[in-house]
């Protein structure tokens, strides 16, 4: 009897592994490469927007086509830049930013691929990624993501961050950033209900497995000044002396699977009808541990 239970048991759990993936929904893309090199103020590709890109000057479509920003996401599948990438340089507030086709409310997954070159990272190198508006608490900012080389002032190593408004001291900061390599940056905003509507708890996650959902690099908590989502735009600060970071395959969506590409069961190494089951949950415990560990002895 219990031989048959655990039979029926492993033959469900195969079934749902080899069943696709349910995608989410995917509110804006950009992956900039219908533009022309140059500026990108006014370029209009991508879709979900309900405009053309506004951005100062600096902020440029740039050829990577010898070198595209790309990432394997173990478990999943292989996200690729092509042949042009959004650079980002020097210090804006607005460097870049556009409004979308509709606001939207709820958990908001925001992925993109990211880039730091040059030949030297420095205390507060900085490009953003925000919502809304990038401002002080003064102009009720919304929350905002991204690269911030050394917490900023250098109180620690970590160089990526996510915080519910612009502010130097609320922030939850996580990994290093080499320069020449690229990273899947995927953020989450969603509101607890603890304010109201406001949205008030942000995960991030640097090049996350497939089966990352549940365990974010780092998550912060505390309210931010937004309920819903209608302009998305990029902040540059400090980024001189040949620095430059490039941003590609910029993604806007409801669901981690489509932030992060999509999964591919395939890439997972589980076959419970072989009995392999706990195998599998401990390799990829072990295999977390060892990431977290290796990050830890790094800093």
């Amino acid at each position: 009897m219990h031989t048959t239970k655990l039979t029926i048991l492993a033959g469900s759990l195969s079934l749902i592994l080899a069943a696709p993936f349910a995608s989410g929904v995917t509110y804006a893309v950009d992956d900039f490469e219908s533009y022309s090199l140059g500026s990108i103020n006014g370029y209009n590709g991508g879709t979900g927007w309900s405009g053309a890109w506004t951005a100062t000057a600096g902020q440029s479509v740039v050829d990577v086509s010898s070198n595209p920003l790309t990432y394997t996401v173990n478990g999943g599948n292989t996200l690729t830049g092509g042949g042009k990438s959004l650079q980002l340089t020097g210090t804006s507030e607005y460097a870049a930013y556009r409004d979308l086709a509709s606001s939207q409310t709820g958990a908001i997954y925001i992925s993109y691929l990211m880039r730091v070159d040059g030949t030297v990272i420095e205390n507060n190198d900085f490009a953003s990624m925000w919502l809304n508006n990038p401002g002080t608490a003064a102009s009720n900012p919304g929350p905002s993501t991204g690269f911030k080389a050394n917490n900023g002032d250098g109180a620690g190593t970590e160089d990526f961050f996510i915080r519910p408004y612009h502010d130097g001291t609320n922030a939850g900061y996580a990994g290093d950033v080499t320069l020449g390599e690229t990273y899947l940056v995927v953020a989450k905003f969603e509101a607890s209900g603890a304010n109201g509507s406001l949205y008030d708890t942000f995960s991030l996650w640097i090049n996350p497995d497939a089966w990352d959902e549940a365990n974010p690099d780092t998550v912060y908590t505390g309210a931010s000044y937004i309920d819903e989502l209608n302009r998305l735009g990029f902040r540059s600060a400090n980024l001189n002396n040949g620095t430059t970071v490039l941003i590609d395959n910029f993604t806007t969506t409801d669901s981690f699977e489509e932030a992060i590409g999509g999964i591919n069961p395939t890439a997972v190494p589980f076959d419970p009808g072989a009995g392999l089951g706990m195998a599998f949950i401990g390799w990829f415990a072990w295999r977390r541990f060892k990431r977290r560990l290796s990050d830890k002895q790094a800093a």
